[in-house]
Formats: C-alpha cells, structure tokens, sequence
C-alpha cells in the first residue's frame, strides 16, 4: 500500500505491505464553511451560556480582543469583522478596542506573521504583542494548586476581555482553546511555569478535559483574571473553519470540542505493534514548532503496546533552527529541552522540578518515559546520528529504513497503524 504523508510541506509517498496495514488513520474531512463571516455573526447572536457580546458591552467600555499567536492557524481577519461588529453595535468606539496577541513563552510575531493572521485590523487597531517579558499585574490565587496568577498588564485594564482562538487538541489541556488564551496565552512566565509543571500529572493528556489538573488550573487563571467571552473556531486538516462556537469560556469551549473531537479522535481495533506518522504536517509550506516531534509522541502513545515502536516523518531542521523559530531568542532551552528527552525519566522529572528544564516544556518528562517502554524512530534529512547522541530519539536514515528494522524486531506480521496527519491532528484511541 502507497500511502502520501505531508512533512513539512512535502509529501512523502511511503510503501507498508497490505497485510501489516491495520488502519491508515486520517482526520474527518470536514468541508469548510462557505460563509464563515455569517458562521460568527450566527454564533455572537446565540451565544453558548452567556449573554450577547454586544449586552456585556458598555459604550465606554475599553476592550481587549485576546488573539492566539503565530503558531495557530486562527485566520482572525476572518473573525474579526463580527466580533467588532458587535462590539460597535454596543456603542464600543474603535480607539478602546486593543488588539494583544497572545504568544504564551513564544517569540513575537514578524510584521509578516501579524498581516497574514489580522489582515488590514493589523493597522487599524493597536496590537500589543505579550511574551515573557511583558509587564504582567496580579490578579489572585487559585484555589485547588495555590498558584499566584500574573497576567498582561494591558488586560487587566481593560473592562472586558474577549478571547479569539481556535479548538484543536492539547498535550497538556486536553484541548487548545477557551481559557487557554489566558494561560498560557497572556500570563506571565512565572504563572505558565507553575500551571505547565501539573502537566507532570497522567492526568494531563489530549482530549481528556473535566479532571485534567492543567485545565482546571487555567480555565480558574481565567475566571481570576475576568475572562469575559470566547470566540473559538475549529479547523479542518487544512486549515480552513468548519465551525464556530461563541459565549462563556467553559461553556461554549465545551460545545466546541464536540466538533474538534469528531475531527481528529480516531479509533483503532487495538495498540499497534508499529506506529508511523508524520510528525509535522502543516497548513502551508515552512518547517515546523520544535514541539511538534514530542507532540507526536505524546499523541501516538496510547495507539502503541508497550515494546512497540513509534516512527516519525520529521523535516525541521531541529536541533538546528526550526523556520518557525527565526530569530527567537529563546529557542536554546527548546534545543535544549529536546535533546534532554532520554530514557530515564526519573533524571529528567529532577531536571524539571530544579528548572533546568523550563516547567513549560515538562512534556519531556512523558516522553522520556514513553522511550523507556517503546522505540521512538526519527527521520529527518536535518538529523545527524551524532547530534542526537546521547539523547533518546533514535536515528534513522529513510523510512524504509526504519520500517525494515521495526519489522525484524516485530516480525513480518506486525500490525501497523498509520497516521499520515499526526502531531496535533490525529489522536488515535484502542478500542480495547
């Protein structure tokens, strides 16, 4: 069987014998939304648990529209036109609505990244771009994990916040998202580590939300930091709005994941013996989030019985410089980070709670682990057998490669599952 998987804006044709093939694991291709600006103008006038958009307003009210960052593919121009639409109606003059892109501990965008994700709102309205180093104000402590909560100064002065996003899975979360957008989003680097550090929790995985600790954490982040309405889309495989949901944080983020669930939650006969995927297919050309290999994994790990091995397409040129990472001041305790995913987790879970691996990324803790039970296979033309000595992730030079040596391991009827779409995009769940 031929099957194409796209990697970093190639496709690759990979070959896996009929017989090995138990299923080839592809999101619901979901057509796009022929009128996504009547979608949102639809979901503003019934929103999900809350009042209209346009009724939380004041005239005088100073408004602060939360947009996820550069990493998403939230195409706001889109959106946006609705949201402000309802916000004029309101009596919401144009010089009190502000525009903060929420980037978490992520990199500002480029002028260019701004443009594509806001359009003309890119020069209409002021944008504000949070990161680290923003000046965050106090705004309490939550209850259940006693976690202080820091977020964008600019938020918090403002007199309703509204957050703009989009729903897909989340390693950490379950779902991407809803509260999301203030933690991570606009909190302050010292709160993202205290909330990400519960992600060491088994609790904490994709698409498990009402007793993941991350998720709590956050979505009470957000009620302390007066998160007012959301404005969430989801996406289909590539890219394009399938669906809208707006209203109360909880409550509308919830209606939503439904639809991502349907999308991208795929279910398997039982654990594969072998797991191939693509680690990084993208919207559009370009590499990909140094995250989206550790993603993977974390993605794949449920699909995969213990001893089995895990295979991934990859094609960022990570260790080196991811093309999403540009320019980012940061990117050395990513590089870091990955190169610090080896089987021996008890080491590395140390290394995170001492801070020498940023809490943000305590998601290599569960890799680690994972590779003390099953393979992890890497191909990436970018990739060299000694920069990932010493690490966990094990070279490969070819696909074919690869399969050849899971397949002496496993024997020639090993069961195979494919996911030509995986990192973010295909959560595959064993119905037994």
């Amino acid at each position: 069987m031929e099957i194409t998987m796209p990697c970093g804006g190639e496709d690759l044709k990979v070959e896996v014998p009929d017989r090995n093939v138990m299923a080839v694991l592809l999101p619901t291709d979901i057509p796009p939304l022929a009128d996504v600006d009547g979608a949102v103008r639809a979901a503003l006038a019934r929103p999900v648990g809350s009042p209209r958009l346009s009724d939380l307003a004041k005239p005088a009210s100073r408004v602060a529209l939360l947009l996820d960052c550069w990493k998403r593919p939230t195409r706001h121009y889109m959106i946006l036109p609705a949201v402000i639409d309802e916000l004029h109606a309101a009596g919401v003059k144009d010089e009190n609505i502000k525009f903060i892109l929420a980037a978490g501990v992520h990199r500002n965008a480029t002028r260019d990244e701004t443009v594509a994700k806001l359009g003309d709102f890119a020069d209409k309205y002021e944008v504000v771009h949070h990161n680290r180093e923003s000046v965050c104000a106090f705004v309490g402590i939550t209850s259940k994990t006693a976690n202080p909560v820091w977020i964008n100064a600019e938020a918090v002065k403002a007199d309703l916040r509204v957050a703009v996003g989009n729903i897909g899975f989340n390693i950490l979360a379950g779902y991407s998202g809803g509260g999301k957008m203030i933690c991570p989003g606009i909190a302050s680097y010292e709160t993202i580590n205290l909330n990400h550090r519960l992600d060491l929790s088994p609790a904490s995985s994709s698409g498990e939300i009402e007793h993941n600790p991350v998720r709590t954490d956050l979505e009470e982040m957000a009620r302390l930091a007066g998160l007012n309405f959301i404005v969430n889309v989801v996406h289909n495989r590539h890219g394009q709005i399938v669906h809208v949901v707006a209203g109360d944080p909880i409550n509308a983020h919830r209606s939503g994941i439904e639809v991502a669930a349907h999308t991208y939650r795929k279910p398997i006969p039982e654990r594969a013996d072998i797991y191939l995927a693509s680690a990084n297919p993208r919207y559009t050309k370009g590499g990909a989030p140094v995250d989206d290999l550790p993603w993977a994994v974390l993605m794949a790990d449920r699909a995969v019985r213990p001893g089995g091995t895990m295979i991934f397409a990859h094609n960022s040129p990570c260790p080196g410089h991811p093309y999403v990472h540009d320019k980012c001041p940061y990117f050395k305790e990513c590089e870091h980070a990955f190169l610090s995913a080896r089987p021996d987790p008890e080491q590395v879970l140390l290394e995170v709670c001492r801070g020498e691996i940023p809490g943000w990324i305590s998601c290599i803790y569960k890799v680690s682990k994972i590779m003390t039970e099953k393979d992890v296979m890497v191909v990436n033309p970018h990739f060299t057998e000694q920069g990932l000595k010493g690490s966990g992730w094990l070279y490969q030079k070819s696909i074919e490669s690869a399969l050849e040596e899971a397949f002496a391991k496993h024997g020639r009827d090993a069961k195979v599952v494919v996911a030509p779409f995986s990192g973010r995009m295909t959560l595959a769940v064993p119905e037994r």
